[in-house]
């Protein structure tokens, strides 16, 4: 009993290097970036398996924006154009009576999200799940006008998830429901 106790729950970085290396020649494409912190190959998995949760619900399965070489190159940080990195599109049609309804949603990491509050502020969880409508804003608030501001808007986000690899503290649970009353406040 008490091994069960002292193993670590983390997983081995080679071993969640391998599983995303499988998954995407799964989907015919490759890693394209060098990788050094296990934090990274664990939110990467953890993208990996939304997709693997939308697949195993009969939805389609379809990477997109990939690199000229067929690489995928996911978004690692909140910098950064969407246009510039892979994500995946998830595409399923439900028939009812005599009509169907299509439900295509895109898979994007670290994009900054409009908070549900206030248009002008904005929040980057680790991957958004939303219908694929962008906005753009350009002006001195955002990166001293010196950048435009790519985000999602507030009412085209589906879902979203945060990935930490790290044992939850008091901080960790306070700055996720501070997350969930920023983008979704009906939820709490």
């Amino acid at each position: 009993m008490s091994n069960l106790f002292s193993k670590s729950p983390f997983k081995n970085r080679k071993l969640l290097q391998r599983d995303i290396e499988n998954f995407l020649k799964k989907h015919g494409s490759y890693l394209s970036q060098k990788l050094n912190k296990i934090a990274i190959y664990f939110e990467i998995t953890c993208y990996n398996y939304i997709i693997k949760f939308y697949n195993n619900r009969g939805y389609s399965i379809e990477p997109k924006n990939l690199q000229a070489n067929g690489a995928f190159k996911y978004k690692l940080s909140p910098t950064g154009y969407p246009q510039n990195f892979s994500y995946f599109a998830v595409k399923k049609t439900y028939h009812y009576k005599n009509s169907a309804k299509e439900y295509l949603y895109e898979v994007r990491h670290n994009i900054p999200t409009q908070s549900y509050h206030d248009p002008d502020i904005f929040v980057t969880p680790d991957i958004v799940v939303c219908d694929g409508t962008f906005e753009e804003k350009k002006y001195k608030r955002y990166y001293k006008g010196m950048r435009k501001l790519v985000f999602i808007p507030r009412k085209h986000v589906i879902t979203f998830i945060e990935v930490k690899h790290y044992n939850p503290s008091p901080e960790m649970i306070f700055n996720f429901i501070g997350l969930v009353n920023e983008l979704t406040p009906y939820l709490l």
